[in-house]
């Protein structure tokens, strides 16, 4: 299948930036005692289009933090993060991102249970107000394409935890987005099937030039990504062979 068949244009018809491009990023949070507590310090990236990197470090270095500020959810206290032309730094608020650009997978996928794969898979398109139809359609087409075709109308309890995590990367998908965050995607699943999420995620930053960034704790997972960074004591830096 074509990258449109798989991931339908969206309406809007746009395209990708050339690069991320994170700058001197910093974050601190406050101790219950008031104590500031520096979690990014001067982090400085970028990412090209069509590729897929991996963040590693251990709990608590700040995996989680950078992709949210990347996916506009926290603000940082100073740096820049530049995407699609536009820069957000430590005057600029919440992150301005085109079009609704970011989406997200989450090591725990927060699907709905009462609906099925196929309708948890269509729910952004219908928030966007995508007619129920339509929206059916092109999630449909977005399971087919990742084997999951005959489990459209499976409740996600009669899924497999593989499964569910395959629903939930389809759904963080369907609406094209230009920049992917994922964070922990395989965290509770064996190796195979964090082999295999991890090959759904390269195939579409390399099919749509998306960009694609995974924090992650599996070596796997890390392995199949085009470059890992190490995120140890608040800064960044190249994982070398």
């Amino acid at each position: 299948m074509s990258a449109d068949q798989n991931y339908p244009i969206a309406p809007d018809g746009s395209t990708s930036a050339d690069a991320l491009r994170v700058t001197n990023l910093r974050k601190a949070f406050r101790s219950p005692a008031g104590q500031s507590i520096a979690v990014l310090s001067d982090v400085s990236f970028s990412v090209a289009a069509g590729e897929t990197v991996a963040i590693m470090g251990v709990s608590g270095a700040g995996k989680s933090t950078l992709l949210n500020l990347l996916g506009g959810l926290e603000i940082g206290d100073g740096g820049t993060i530049q995407f699609s032309r536009l820069k957000t730094g430590e005057t600029a608020g919440r992150c301005p991102w085109p079009g609704k650009p970011a989406s997200f997978v989450f090591q725990f996928h927060f699907l709905l249970p009462d609906l099925t794969a196929v309708e948890n898979v269509a729910l952004p398109l219908m928030i966007d107000r995508v007619p129920g139809k339509e929206s059916l359609r092109r999630a449909v087409i977005a399971l087919q394409a990742i084997g999951l075709g005959d489990r459209l109308t499976h409740k996600i309890g009669d899924l497999s935890g593989g499964e569910q995590q395959r629903v939930a990367v389809a759904r963080a998908l369907l609406t094209n987005p230009q920049l992917v965050l994922a964070d922990e995607p395989t965290g509770n699943l064996d190796a195979s099937i964090a082999e295999e999420i991890g090959a759904l995620l390269v195939d579409y930053a390399r099919r749509r030039r998306a960009f694609v960034v995974v924090a992650t704790h599996n070596d796997r997972l890390a392995s199949i990504c085009d470059r890992v960074l190490l995120l140890e004591h608040g800064r960044i830096r190249e994982q070398t062979t």
